[in-house]
């Protein structure tokens, strides 16, 4: 569907007539299942905005005669893209027919010259290809990414029961593609807040969220600008949910500030303590924090509770009743 979405987008938002060369499925069968998604393919043909090229009844027959003509198939594609004036083609996918050739010389030799008909066409394009995993390594072959000039990797993982689906520029050959780092860039901000690193682990994979704050770190710390990053605890007021990328940026961070919600007193409190300050000496006790009308205030120093930074806080002296002359929980006798 990316292959399509990617010609559709173009005519519709465009004007942009496409070509979109199928390997697998037949034309037939793409009609249909974009007609679902509000794509009228049809009608587009007819208005001479879109073309097939079916190279799916050629690969069933090079099957049993032997190695694939790519001259041939370039011929067709070059014919018509002329013919209805064409800027956009999408090639989907390749892994029909790479899959029989053993030799990745081949692979890559062969793929380098299809890209650069269509480059000589003058036309921008899209080769869709099958990955091996989801993770491990950006192709099927390990020779795409150096051949094609953008690499974009789709997702669709199942984590925790659910699916996410996402997407990766791996390569944007010409153009900067980190667009908060070049704004950061541009907007050139004395102060930069990014709420909340746990929303951003939910849709991209620790190793890439990690990634890309080294990378933000390094353009923040070069124009002095100073960033906080909130992490969320995770739910039932349990600091041992933290999101793990919070605990690899904490050893990336000059200062480590830790709010905790804990219960007390039949009431919800809030605790607040500097964990670290590289190349300062900082406040060691933990104090009570309050949230009112005018905003937070950091009170005095909490007393009586203990292990408030871990899952389960320890309260050593409290004295409270739900009801006169009815006491709950431990208390001390004059």
């Amino acid at each position: 569907m990316f292959a399509v979405e990617f010609l559709a987008h173009g005519v519709r938002g465009f004007n942009d007539v496409g070509v979109f060369v199928t390997f697998e499925e037949t034309p037939t069968d793409i009609r249909r299942n974009a007609a679902s998604l509000g794509l009228p393919i049809e009608r587009w043909e007819a208005e001479g905005r879109w073309a097939f090229v079916d190279a799916s009844a050629d690969i069933e027959e090079s099957s049993t005669v032997g190695s694939y003509d790519f001259n041939a198939l370039v011929a067709r594609v070059e014919h018509v893209v002329h013919q209805i004036g064409a800027r956009r083609v999408s090639l989907d996918f390749f892994g029909a027919i790479f899959t029989r050739f053993s030799d990745i010389g081949i692979v890559r030799h062969e793929l380098f010259r299809i890209a650069s008909c269509l480059e000589a066409l003058g036309v921008t394009s899209v080769l869709t290809a099958e990955r091996a995993a989801e993770h491990d390594g950006v192709s099927w072959y390990g020779v795409e990414e150096f051949v094609l000039n953008n690499v974009i990797i789709l997702r669709n993982v199942l984590r925790q029961e659910r699916r996410r689906r996402t997407v990766e520029i791996v390569k944007f050959r010409g153009a900067s593609h980190r667009r908060l780092r070049r704004s950061v860039a541009e907007f050139a901000p004395a102060r930069l807040v990014i709420d909340t690193l746990s929303a951003l682990e939910r849709v991209a994979t620790p190793r890439a969220l990690l990634d890309f704050l080294i990378s933000l770190g390094a353009v923040l710390r070069l124009r002095e600008i100073t960033a906080l990053l909130t992490s969320a605890a995770g739910v039932h007021l349990t600091p041992a949910l933290a999101p793990s990328v919070a605990v690899e940026i904490a050893s990336l961070a000059d200062v480590t500030i830790l709010l905790r919600g804990f219960e007390h007193a039949a009431e919800i409190q809030r605790a607040i303590a500097v964990a670290q300050a590289r190349g300062t000496a900082h406040e060691q006790s933990i104090r009570q924090v309050t949230i009112d009308g005018a905003g937070m205030h950091i009170g005095e120093r909490l007393r009586g509770v203990s292990h408030i930074l871990a899952a389960d806080p320890l309260v050593e002296d409290p004295q409270w009743t739900t009801a006169p002359g009815r006491a709950q929980g431990p208390r001390t006798d004059e």
